[in-house]
This record gives structure tokens, C-alpha cells and sequence, in this order.
């Protein structure tokens, strides 16, 4: 009888970045998991500048979310990491996800 090895494969997963404390701190969610898990990853910051907003964030995520189903390779989750002290969070969450 032989023996049939299923290697687990690790969710593909985007993380994008309002500034560098968000990055940071995904950064440090990443680094806590096992190295296999890490693997499937990818942290980005668009604009480092203190100056995205949340729709340019969503922006950048529609657009990755686009590029990685026409590639054949889409992500499983994609997070938004941002600030919400600056800004009207509900407000503008609830037009930018309909």
C-alpha cells in the first residue's frame, strides 16, 4: 500500500498598510505565526506618507483583488490595516464596501 502525502497549502492573504505603524504591526502578526502560514503573506504600504485616506486604501485593494483573478492566483483575504482616530470611520465605510 504506499502512502499519499497532501501538503497543506497556506491561504493567500493581502495585507495593505495606511503608514509604517500598521505595517509594523502586521508585520509582527506575521512574524507570530508558523513559517509555513507566513509564507502565503504579503504586506504592502501604497503610500507611506501620512497622508492615504481609507478610499485609496480600498482602492489599492479592488485593484490587487482585480490583478490576482486575472492571474490565476487570487487572494483568500484581503485586510485593510489603517488609523481610524483621523477620520469618519462609519460614514465612509459603509459607501466605500456597497
Amino acid at each position: 500500500m504506499s502512502v499519499i502525502k497532501i501538503k497543506k497549502v497556506s491561504k493567500r492573504i493581502l495585507i495593505i498598510c495606511e503608514g509604517w505603524t500598521e505595517y509594523n504591526y502586521a508585520k509582527a502578526l506575521k512574524g507570530s505565526l508558523e513559517r509555513e502560514k507566513q509564507k502565503g503573506i504579503q504586506i504592502e504600504i501604497p503610500k507611506p506618507d501620512g497622508k492615504t485616506n481609507i478610499k485609496e486604501l480600498f482602492r489599492k485593494a479592488k485593484k490587487h483583488i482585480k490583478e490576482s483573478k486575472k492571474d490565476g492566483n487570487k487572494y483568500d483575504l484581503v485586510w485593510i490595516f489603517f488609523d481610524n482616530d483621523k477620520q469618519e470611520l462609519k460614514e465612509k465605510l459603509s459607501k466605500l464596501v456597497k
